[in-house]
Order: C-alpha cells, then structure tokens, then sequence
C-alpha cells in the first residue's frame, strides 16, 4: 500500500481537506476583521434624518424621493410635485417622512 507524507492515503486526504478548511477559515476571518471598523457609503436609520432629497414621484401624501442615486419610498403631510426640494425629518422602517425644505 502506497503511503503519502508518511499516511495511509485517507488519513493524508483528511489531513489535506482538514488544513484547506482551516486556511479558508483563517482567511475568512482576517478579512471579516478588516472589513469590522470599515465606513459604508450607505446611509440608514437616523443617518437619513435632515438629509435633502428631490421628489420624483407624488400623489396626495406619498410618493418616491431620490436618495444619493436611490428612489425611497415617501410620505409628508402636504403636497408635494415632483422636482421639489426636501428634506428627511424621520425614518419610519423603509418609508422616509419628509418635509419641504427651509429655505
């Protein structure tokens, strides 16, 4: 029987499969570890708050506003056309509820 790094041939494969696991993991986690303190461009939750939006689609007093690129689901307690400038004065789940903007 043939013998490899000195192993009967399953306990060299095991031994291979076992050390690529732990490689993998060990990768896996250094690179989960970078990544911990890292800033995201996304913006969420109170992040939102005071944040100036554009209108894009409105009907009563809902409608979708542009976010950085992105189109958010909106309420306000006045009407509003689209193209108006506001601005986020609550994050109610995924629903940004908005104000016109001061001037």
């Amino acid at each position: 029987m043939d013998h490899f790094l000195g192993m009967p041939p399953l306990a060299a494969a095991f031994a291979i499969i076992a050390a690529g696991s732990i490689l993998i993991l060990a990768i896996t986690l250094l690179w989960g570890a970078s990544q911990w303190g890292a800033k995201t461009t996304h913006r969420v939750g109170d992040q939102m708050k005071n944040t100036r939006v554009i209108v894009s689609e409105w009907s009563g007093n809902e409608g979708y506003v542009h976010v950085d690129g992105e189109l958010w689901r909106a309420r306000a307690n006045e009407a509003l056309t689209p193209g108006d400038r506001v601005e986020v004065t609550k994050v109610d789940g995924l629903i940004l509820e908005v104000t016109k903007k001061q001037r």
